[in-house]
């Protein structure tokens, strides 16, 4: 005999509580502030590593340890995906998660030296994180 394994939606059909579909895939939808948490976490890992040579090597090919970094930055696009881009603007974030990728190429191009590009893109993500987290 398989045993039965309780999920989510049986769980809450064993216990009464039954949800319509929309309530539970509502229910996973982030937060603007924890999309804003995690996108702030992978830009401070960036500038941690933007300078380091291996990264100007390897970039995020599959043998790099940078590749972990960009999937990060792969599934946050995903999660993001779920918000509609014009509520994440009215929240005040003025970047995104290919913004994160976009910045990280040119850091590997430059051998972690500022461009205009990551210059800008810079102050973009520091005025997303005061919008949106306050910091």
């Amino acid at each position: 005999m398989i045993p039965h394994v309780l999920t989510r939606r049986s769980s809450l059909v064993f216990f009464g509580a039954v949800l319509p579909t929309t309530a539970i895939a509502e229910a996973a939808v982030p937060t603007e502030r924890a999309v804003a948490l995690k996108m702030k976490k992978l830009f401070d890992e960036l500038m941690i590593f933007k300078s380091n040579p291996k990264f100007h090597e390897l970039g995020f090919n599959p043998v790099s340890p940078f590749k972990i970094w960009s999937g990060n930055v792969t599934q946050l696009r995903g999660e993001m995906r779920r918000i509609q881009r014009a509520i994440l603007i009215k929240a005040g974030f003025t970047a995104f998660p290919n913004d994160l990728y976009n910045i990280a190429i040119d850091y590997m191009k430059s051998a972690g030296r500022e461009t205009e590009y990551t210059i800008s893109a810079r102050k973009a993500f520091k005025t997303t994180f005061a919008n949106v987290i306050g910091s």
